[in-house]
C-alpha cells in the first residue's frame, strides 16, 4: 500500500488527492516514452488553438525527459504545467514524496535551506494555513552558471511546500517541489503552483 493512502479506524481507506485545474497533467504509470506521449496529448489536448506538428513535437520530448526524471528520483507523484495559449509550453515541474511521520516536515525544511553555491539571496520562507493544517512554502532562486562565455547563466526557481498531513491513521508529510525552469514564468507560475499546493485534499479511497 503506497504510504499517502491508509486505513483510518474505521477500517475504510483514505487518500491524498490533488484538486488541480487542466493546467496540470499528471504523469501516470509506465516507461518514459509511454508517459510522455501520454502526458503531451493530455496538455495539448486542452490547447485553445491548433498546436503545430513542431511544437507538439518539442512538447512531447519535454515531457518524455521529464518522465526520465521522475523515474530517476522515484517521485510518488508527478505534475507538469503547461500554458495552453498562444501555444503549448512547459512552464513548470512538481515532484511530490510522501514521508513518513509529521518529524518529517522540519527535516524537508531544513533540506531546502540548506546552504547552495548558486542561491542568489535567501529564500523566502512562510508559514501557511491550508485545509489540512500548517504548511511551510519556501520561495528559492537560484542560477545555474554558463556552460561558456558565449552563453548566458540561467535563473531558475524553486517553490517548495512542506505539508503535514495528520488526518491519516499513518500520518505522512507531503513535500511538492516545484521547478520553474525559467525565472521569466516566474509571476505567472507561481499563483498556480500555489494554488496546486493548497488543492491537497484527504478523500474517501479504493482499494
Amino acid at each position: 500500500m503506497p504510504i499517502h493512502r491508509s486505513d483510518d479506524q474505521e477500517g475504510d481507506v483514505m487518500a491524498l488527492e490533488f484538486d488541480h485545474v487542466n493546467a496540470w497533467t499528471k504523469f501516470v504509470d509506465g516507461g518514459p516514452e509511454t508517459v510522455g506521449r501520454a502526458a503531451a496529448v493530455n496538455a495539448i489536448g486542452h490547447a485553445r488553438h491548433p498546436v503545430p506538428k513542431r511544437a507538439a513535437a518539442s512538447v512531447e520530448t519535454t515531457m518524455i525527459e521529464l518522465a526520465r526524471l521522475r523515474d530517476a528520483l522515484d517521485a510518488h507523484d508527478f505534475f507538469v504545467l503547461t500554458t495552453d495559449a498562444p501555444t503549448v509550453e512547459v512552464v513548470a515541474y512538481t515532484i511530490v514524496q510522501y514521508e513518513r511521520g509529521l518529524a518529517a516536515a522540519d527535516r524537508a525544511v531544513d533540506e531546502a535551506l540548506a546552504p547552495l553555491p548558486n542561491r542568489m539571496g535567501q529564500p523566502d520562507v512562510s508559514t501557511v494555513t491550508t485545509a489540512l493544517g500548517t504548511a511551510t512554502r519556501i520561495l528559492d532562486r537560484t542560477e545555474t552558471p554558463a556552460p561558456s562565455r558565449y552563453r548566458r547563466a540561467t535563473p531558475s526557481t524553486t517553490i517548495r511546500w512542506v505539508q503535514p498531513i495528520a488526518q491519516l491513521t499513518e500520518p505522512v508529510t507531503a513535500v511538492m517541489t516545484t521547478v520553474i525552469p525559467k525565472r521569466a514564468d516566474e509571476s505567472f507560475a507561481a499563483p498556480l503552483v500555489d494554488q496546486f499546493a493548497l488543492g491537497l485534499v484527504v478523500t474517501p479511497g479504493a482499494e
